[in-house]
């Protein structure tokens, strides 16, 4: 009996290491919808992109899936299916996993839309550590993203970024954003994304001097 239970072990150790392990990317079943910057407001259609990004240490993640957010009466959430995971990360081990979200107007990836500084643009979930666990079906490790919190996608910058252009003659006010760009606020409170140039930030006064705005 003993010898019995050892070689059940050692089967079924070789069998959980050659297991495929692969990602439930979805918030359905969670119930961790996605929201715009109001905190309302679900995302919905191909014109939001959900992103999938795992790797063995924070500093390590990688891409591994896109999926566009569902219409009706799935707005808010996303369904990529099973995502298998990279051939480094087995079944048993630990990962870090993150969820992203991002407006396509405002950019073709993230990082682009990231870049853009606009509102409802890019927005983010706190990275998960996940055990590779779960749901095993013919060899293959379901994982569930457990912990998924839901969230918002970015606001305008707060009023202490706000700043005067006085030789820009239509907006107001500019916020300040990365990238060498700023956002515009007009009289009429619509907002514009202009290029700027030869800035010079003073953080103590948050006032912006440029010779030229595109």
């Amino acid at each position: 009996m003993k010898a019995l239970s050892i070689s059940f072990l050692l089967v079924s150790g070789a069998v959980m290491s050659h297991a495929q392990v692969a990602l439930l990317f979805e918030n359905v079943d969670l119930y961790v919808p996605v929201y715009e910057s109001d905190g309302v407001t679900r995302l919905k259609g191909s014109q939001f992109m959900a992103e999938l990004l795992v790797g063995p240490s924070v500093d390590n993640l990688v891409s591994l899936s896109q999926t566009g957010f569902l219409t009706g009466l799935g707005v808010g959430f996303f369904n990529g299916g099973s995502v298998p995971l990279p051939p480094n990360i087995h079944a048993g081990d630990f990962a870090y996993v993150q969820v992203r979200a991002w407006n396509t107007l405002m950019g073709a990836s993230f990082v682009e839309a990231q870049a853009s500084g606009v509102p409802n643009a890019f927005g983010s979930a706190p990275i998960l550590h996940l055990k590779m666990t779960g749901i095993v079906d013919q060899r293959v490790t379901f994982t569930r993203l457990e912990g998924l919190q839901s969230f918002n996608l970015n606001s305008v910058p707060g009023p202490s970024d706000a700043v005067h252009l006085p030789r820009f003659r239509w907006p107001s006010r500019a916020f300040v954003v990365s990238g060498g760009f700023a956002v515009f606020e007009s009289g009429k409170r619509d907002l514009h994304r202009r290029k700027l140039r030869n800035i010079s930030l003073q953080h103590s006064s948050a006032c912006v001097r440029t010779s030229t705005v595109l």
